[in-house]
Order: structure tokens, then C-alpha cells, then sequence
């Protein structure tokens, strides 16, 4: 294996030729000081430690001027699979972070900025080599509201139009004379035919986080405010991360 000091050498060459005219700041630092820490961490090669320091100026540079929405929708996001037991769990992220994702500088080292990366952080270090431990997750998923709740908005409705006279949002397409009564019979009857859903719970699979307030973001941002708040405890040992965010896990108890 290539000594670490060579490693050092090897890696500020590989930094000029990605970005020769780079300019030197404390941000830049920092990024250097995590490359470093990723060679030392990972016992690896060179050139994954330049994809991770040019990675991180990529998010850094989006990240600027994005707004929290912005950032949450586009790391929080479903389309990519969660970690799962191949990964590394909650209760020892030296798989995948440095040991100072332990340390009392770890908000400022790997948080993004938010008002929750304290408390992400908290629920990281209270579940260090503690497996059994209960966490409560969260995950924000699209609102289908079931037959009972589409009955009591109907009911409402239909006091709205009785009191007040405001009508459903598709009242006057329902056909030409709409007859009040004939509206709400009809809606009531289609509510009862239709196949009621099944409760949406946390799965295996399941992207979720150990931050409310992140998920809220995520279903304001992501999914226009139209979401239902999901959560759960579980133990500590079912909870993964690959080590992207300290917002981000995965659920897998098998």
C-alpha cells in the first residue's frame, strides 16, 4: 500500500488537474481535510478520494444558493434504492463516516444547514454500539385519504354548500342543472363502491429519517404539500445508512 504521505503528494497533484485555478479558501480547506480523512478512513486509492472532493465542490457550488425546499427535494427522493443490511447501521457509522462523525464538531463537519442537523446528529451519537435501542423514524408519503375520511369531506362539503352556499370544486361539471341533491347522493355512492385503501405504513425498503421536521420538508417540497406523515419505533439495528446525509436512512428489518 502507498504510504499516506504519498498519498498526500498524489492527491494535491490529482487537485491541480482538476481545477488548476481553483481558489484556496476555508471551504476548500475543509474539503481537503474530508478527502484526506476519506483516504485515511477508507485505506483507498487516489483517484476515489479526488471523485469524493470534486463530489463534494459539485454539492457545494448547487447547494449555494438553493433554498432548504430545494436541497431537501433533491437528496430526500425515492427513485434510487435505500440502504438497507449491506450497509452500514445506525448503531456504528465508522463503516461509512470518519470517527468524528462522533466528535463534538460533527454538526458543523457533516451538517447541511438546516435547523435540524442538531438533532439528526443527536439521534446519531444516542445510538452509538446501542442496537437494541428504540428510535422513532419518519417517512412522508403521497395523501390517498381512505373511505372514512372521504366521507367526512363530503359531509363537509356538503354543510359548506347547504350554509353558505359554496360549492365543490367540480360541482358545475358534474352535468348542466346540477341537482344538489343528486351531487351528493351520487359522490356518496361512488365513495362506497370504490375498493377502500390499505393503511400506508413504513416498509422494508423505505427511505425514512430521524428528523420530523426533515420529513415535513420532504412533503411540503416533494410531494406540493399533499402528504400524510408516517412514523414508527423500531430498533436501533434496523436503520441503515451508505453514508450520503445524516438526514437519510434506510428501514430493513429482515
Amino acid at each position: 500500500m502507498v504510504a499516506y504521505s504519498q498519498l498526500l503528494v498524489n492527491l494535491i497533484e490529482s487537485i491541480d488537474s482538476i481545477d488548476s485555478g481553483y481558489n484556496q479558501n476555508e471551504y476548500e480547506s475543509l474539503r481537503m481535510y474530508h478527502a484526506l480523512k476519506y483516504i485515511e478512513h477508507k485505506d483507498s486509492d487516489v483517484d476515489l478520494a479526488r471523485k469524493h472532493l470534486k463530489r463534494m465542490r459539485q454539492l457545494d457550488a448547487e447547494s449555494m444558493n438553493e433554498p432548504v425546499e430545494k436541497k431537501i427535494e433533491s437528496s430526500y427522493k425515492g427513485e434510487h434504492e435505500a440502504p438497507n443490511k449491506n450497509d452500514s447501521p445506525l448503531h456504528d457509522l465508522t463503516k461509512v463516516y470518519p470517527d468524528d462523525i462522533y466528535s463534538p464538531d460533527s454538526v458543523r463537519l457533516y451538517g447541511t444547514g438546516e435547523s435540524f442537523d442538531h438533532e439528526s446528529i443527536y439521534h446519531i451519537k444516542s445510538a452509538k454500539n446501542a442496537p437494541n435501542k428504540k428510535v422513532k423514524i419518519y417517512r412522508a408519503v403521497p395523501l390517498i385519504k381512505n373511505k372514512d375520511e372521504q366521507l367526512r369531506d363530503l359531509e363537509k362539503s356538503k354543510k359548506l354548500y347547504f350554509s353558505r352556499g359554496i360549492k365543490p370544486h367540480d360541482y358545475d361539471s358534474y352535468f348542466k342543472k346540477p341537482n344538489a341533491y343528486d351531487y351528493f347522493g351520487d359522490k356518496e355512492k361512488e365513495i362506497h363502491s370504490t375498493q377502500d385503501m390499505i393503511k400506508p405504513t413504513i416498509n422494508n425498503g423505505d427511505w425514512v429519517t430521524l428528523t420530523k421536521q426533515y420529513a415535513i420538508e420532504h412533503g411540503k417540497s416533494n410531494l406540493n404539500g399533499n402528504y400524510r406523515l408516517l412514523s414508527k419505533t423500531v430498533p436501533v439495528k434496523h436503520i441503515f445508512t451508505d453514508g450520503n446525509s445524516i438526514h437519510e436512512f434506510g428501514y430493513d428489518n429482515s
